[in-house]
């Protein structure tokens, strides 16, 4: 129950940090062997943050890394359910830059800030407009450096 009820917490933590209006994210090899870049559109990073959450109740993230058996798992499936081809190196390499960040950045936010909540219905976080408008002034801010 407690595993769910973080999982919820950090979905709706990465939408609600996402730039719509920004949300493609590119994934691509580092080496560039000849593959193409492939797009993290928000439908296919909401299935990689569903089957990363399903492998960590599975006990294939025994660390701070799945392991074998959990990358395997979580690249058959994703290629299943949005047809795109990810091998695990991609897969990783999005785990380690965007979801290590926002998990950090969540807690964060969980542990430092005030004014902020959780509604368990909506399963999303609660805060007023002027919190919101003072995070988005300072990440735009931060952005331009």
């Amino acid at each position: 129950m407690e595993t769910e009820y973080i999982s919820g917490l950090l979905i709706n933590f990465v939408i609600q940090v996402m730039d719509v209006n920004n949300a493609n994210f590119v994934a691509s090899d580092i080496s560039k062997k000849n593959k193409p870049k492939l797009v993290w559109d928000n439908t296919t990073f909401m299935v990689f943050i569903d089957l990363c959450m399903n492998e960590v109740k599975n006990g294939n993230r025994p660390g701070s890394h799945f392991n074998k058996l959990g990358w395997g798992n979580i690249e058959q499936k994703i290629k299943k359910r949005t047809r795109k081809s990810f091998d695990k190196k991609q897969l990783k390499n999005k785990w380690d830059t965007t979801m290590k960040k926002d998990c950090k950045l969540y807690d964060r936010l969980m542990m430092i800030e005030s004014g902020i909540g959780w509604d368990p219905v909506r399963k999303t976080i609660v805060a007023s407009l002027e919190w919101w408008d003072e995070k988005n002034k300072v990440k735009f801010a931060n952005k331009s450096h």
